[in-house]
């Protein structure tokens, strides 16, 4: 591994310049760990997301693996990484990546690298959490005592050499996706409903267009350089798009539903808490209409958050199944569905409203 020569180079600027508030901004204080993990803004110092901090970072995550779990070196870990890149800095998600496999690596812990960008519930979000568990044997943790670990670390930090040596994670995912969850193809095919969808910075975009095809709807997809406002007033007019239209976060992990109203012609933008309630009535419909077991509702659940709306209790108390609150985040939920799971239930649906 090279020093990054942008990093350097900013903080070498502010010290020529003797700006003491912007170098406090960047090494007065390291970044912390919130509800979503450990985020900051990509840049230079301590405060920041750069190489310096991921492999710090990363070595203080690896020595909470190790005390954790004995079997650490035969089980590995999974690494993702999406689109996002800072060209200032000369950061990026697939650079920190890399380096994070590379510092595992040198520690003797397998790596299991997507080899392209990939949306982020690949990763640790709920759906995927479980098919790791189930499939591949990793395991979700706490990351609250990693924290301390990082701070440990940070005047023991080595070199390590970005490269392609990790093994690269493939998994039949999507195939099992599409085969389980969808039963209306045949419907799909003859709707006139016409369907655009962005992924805004691409990530999702191949996946999406995937589902799609597998379940038979014809959609719109555009790349990233489109956004919803585009969308909505341009798109509109130039190819005919009366209907709904859907889009993504830029790490793939939230998704923006808009419907266009038939009478006056404005669009209807979903919350979260309105998305959670119409997918998990559907879903459990869709479940009761293929059961043919009236008796195993007993065994059914379905998540949200603490911050979410409670609307599936109410469904749960009306139709027969279990509901259960979860602290935010979907590692809570998918934690909790696994273990569920080990019990033998069925957890049909899991959802968060976003906040902030």
């Amino acid at each position: 591994y090279q020093q990054n020569p942008k990093t350097y180079a900013i903080v070498k600027q502010l010290l020529a310049e003797g700006n003491a508030g912007e170098l406090q901004k960047y090494f007065g204080s390291r970044m912390e760990f919130g509800t979503a993990g450990l985020r900051a803004a990509m840049g230079a110092g301590i405060s920041h997301m750069n190489d310096l901090t991921i492999i710090q970072t990363t070595q203080g995550f690896c020595r909470y693996l190790e005390k954790n779990f004995s079997d650490l070196k035969k089980r590995g870990v999974v690494i993702g990484f999406d689109a996002r890149a800072h060209l200032s800095s000369g950061g990026s998600s697939k650079r920190f990546a890399r380096l994070a496999a590379n510092t595992f690596i040198s520690q003797g812990v397998p790596v299991y690298l997507f080899s392209d960008i990939i949306p982020t519930p690949f990763v640790v979000g709920f759906s995927i959490i479980l098919f790791y568990v189930l499939h591949l044997y990793i395991h979700t943790n706490s990351v609250r005592y990693v924290a301390l670990l990082i701070l440990r670390i940070t005047t023991q930090t080595k070199s390590y050499l970005l490269g392609s040596s990790c093994i690269l994670c493939r998994t039949s995912f999507m195939s099992k996706f599409t085969v389980n969850l969808f039963y209306f193809r045949n419907i799909n095919k003859e709707t006139n409903l016409k369907f655009v969808h962005t992924s805004v910075h691409g990530v999702g975009h191949k996946f999406v267009h995937l589902v799609l095809l597998s379940v038979v709807i014809r959609a719109l997809p555009f790349k990233n350089y489109l956004y919803m406002h585009y969308l909505s007033l341009h798109t509109q007019s130039k190819k005919g798009i009366t209907k709904d239209k859907l889009s993504q976060s830029g790490v793939y992990h939230k998704l923006f539903i808009f419907v266009k109203r038939y009478l006056h012609g404005e669009w209807k933008v979903f919350s979260g808490n309105e998305l959670g309630a119409l997918l998990g009535w559907w879903i459990f419909t869709c479940w009761k209409n293929n059961s043919r077991d009236t008796r195993a509702i007993k065994d059914v659940y379905m998540l949200s958050s603490t911050v979410s709306s409670k609307i599936l209790r109410a469904i749960a108390l009306k139709e027969g199944f279990h509901f259960e609150e979860t602290l935010t985040g979907f590692k809570w939920m998918g934690n909790r569905a696994k273990q569920l799971m080990d019990q033998g239930k069925a957890v049909l649906f899991a959802f968060e409203e976003a906040i902030g």
